[in-house]
């Protein structure tokens, strides 16, 4: 069992301690009467407030507050740990009343997106290793206008050295679209190769009408077909990465500002009861 393995197990039996502790403690509180959503509530905008300062974290990285990877793993667990203490306090039924309503809602969006950014943090990266390694995603724009210019040129020359428009017509009318902007976003972030594999296959079938020299310049498209697919991808795994904080990082705070109304009503109610 790598190190790698042995941590997360470990983290996550971690987690699953927690658990049963907080699940015991509210029993206890329920057997001798109380009431456990008081404290079970306290803790669980505690855990909010803690994982929304991952946040601030990351904005400060010279603070000496540990490292932002062993950040990102607390912030891990203990957000799975939060999902259980959640249903603990709201208990398993649909909440009523509207901020309660939108509270649930809201927790669930958040608790779902972090789940969907937890798989994708951790598997998009190999993924854009596995193809040839990360391009800087600032720079992807730069990279596909540098593509297209290369293609453009190559149609062009074909004219000029094999005295036939076939090249140059085909890829007007078949290829300059594909380098015109990202293509096959969906594809991508699936994994599914079969956009690439179609247009090369077309390419191939029209190498039989094609000369010796005319072969050469459409086998010179393909092989920037093929680069160009692969700056695709990164931009698609990029840009959802990047997405995803944006959707995540905001449904945090709003959580954060609805809890905390959440509790000036519960104690304003109180304090009039």
């Amino acid at each position: 069992m790598s190190a790698l393995v042995r941590r997360r197990a470990s983290g996550l039996a971690t987690v699953a301690v927690f658990s049963v502790l907080a699940v015991l403690t509210a029993r206890g509180y329920r057997l001798s009467l109380g009431d456990p959503s008081l404290v079970t509530g306290w803790v669980l905008m505690g855990v909010v407030v803690f994982l929304a300062a991952y946040t601030v974290r990351k904005k400060a990285p010279t603070l000496p507050l540990g490292s932002s990877r062993l950040w990102l793993q607390i912030h891990c667990y203990i957000g799975l740990f939060s999902i259980v203490l959640y249903f603990i306090h709201a208990g398993l039924r649909l909440p009523s009343g509207l901020i309660e309503s939108i509270l649930g809602l809201l927790f669930c969006l958040v608790a779902f997106s972090g789940i969907v950014g937890l798989f994708m943090t951790r598997l998009f990266p190999r993924r854009l290793t596995s193809k040839g390694g990360e391009v800087v995603y600032e720079a992807i724009p730069e990279h596909r206008m540098r593509l297209k210019q290369a293609a453009d040129t190559l149609a062009e020359e074909s004219i000029e050295h094999t005295a036939f428009t076939t090249v140059s017509r085909y890829y007007e009318e078949q290829l300059q679209w594909f380098f015109t902007g990202p293509k096959n976003y969906v594809a991508h972030l699936l994994e599914v190769a079969a956009p690439r594999r179609r247009l090369l296959r077309e390419m191939e079938e029209k190498e039989r009408y094609l000369n010796a020299k005319e072969k050469e310049y459409l086998t010179r498209l393909a092989e920037l077909v093929e680069e160009k697919d692969r700056l695709d991808y990164q931009f698609a795994l990029q840009r959802t990465l990047k997405l995803w904080l944006f959707v995540h990082i905001p449904l945090t705070y709003g959580l954060l500002v609805l809890a905390g109304t959440h509790v000036l009503v519960v104690y304003v109610f109180s304090v009039v009861a």
